[in-house]
């Protein structure tokens, strides 16, 4: 298994990495889907001032759309590369954020369930979330997992 940055940082000195969950892609689709879908707003937007020298307002959606999309791009690619979920042999790693860091780690033996979340389209694409509930009050929300049931298997 490979290990990650923050994770072979932290090992301790017997600790095994069991597995490494990825990020799925698949969640840059819907940004790049709404980045299209605006720049074919703001092209008939910069026609429309073109052809007519009127400003219509239902048409400023377009660059707002887009700026958005690109934003939600952004912030969607910075999860996936800093994002880092490792399950070894005495507990589950919870590592995302460039500038700001937040990380969980959840003994194994103080894990009480796992749950899975998966849409209709994650069945389809392998993907979805699990919600790792440990003894007290620890909760940890894993988002956006590729491969998510090989992933719940080892735990």
């Amino acid at each position: 298994m490979t290990k990650t940055p923050y994770t072979n940082s932290i090992l301790k000195q017997h600790e095994n990495i069991l597995s490494v969950a990825k990020v799925t892609k698949w969640i840059l689709i819907a940004p790049i889907f709404v980045m299209i879908i605006s720049l074919l707003l703001t092209s008939v937007f910069f026609e429309d001032i073109r052809v007519n020298h009127e400003l219509n307002i239902f048409l400023l959606f377009g660059p707002f759309l887009l700026f958005y999309a690109i934003k939600q791009f952004i912030e969607n690619f910075i999860y996936i590369f800093t994002t880092e979920m490792v399950l070894t042999n005495e507990r589950i790693i919870y590592k995302t954020g460039l500038i700001q860091r937040y990380t969980t780690e959840i003994p194994i033996n103080q894990i009480e369930s796992v749950n899975v979340k998966q849409n209709i389209l994650g069945r389809i694409l392998r993907f979805g979330d699990i919600d790792v509930i440990g003894t007290g009050s620890t909760n940890q929300h894993l988002k956006y997992i590729a491969n998510i049931m090989k992933f719940k298997q080892k735990i």
